[in-house]
């Protein structure tokens, strides 16, 4: 998850978020695809509102699985699991996740 921040370049968004939201560093990251799809998001008040999402897709190497992390820091993360990808479609994602495994798997 994540976003750009103002003045960033995507792969440098991609680093920071991956080392963010998992505690991992990556390495030759690779443009896969870039995807846009529309959704309505349920605010805590119930009312809906329409997101249009762009989402860049990356093929990435991890340089180690030393650091995981595991459990919320409270900030950026919800912990974080390795998990094989055909077992991911099965969990609960986010739309743009859905999409973004449906494309690599």
């Amino acid at each position: 998850g994540g976003r750009i921040e103002f003045g960033e370049a995507p792969q440098e968004a991609l680093e920071r978020e991956v080392r963010e939201e998992t505690g991992l560093e990556i390495a030759a990251p690779k443009l896969f695809d870039v995807v846009s799809t529309c959704f309505e998001h349920l605010l805590p008040d119930g009312t809906g509102e329409d997101l249009h999402h762009i989402g860049v897709i990356y093929h990435v190497t991890l340089q180690s699985i030393a650091g995981l992390k595991v459990a919320p820091d409270g900030h950026d993360s919800l912990g974080s699991q390795l998990v094989p990808l055909k077992e991911a479609l099965a969990l609960e994602l986010t739309p743009f996740a859905q999409l973004a495994l449906k494309r690599v798997v």
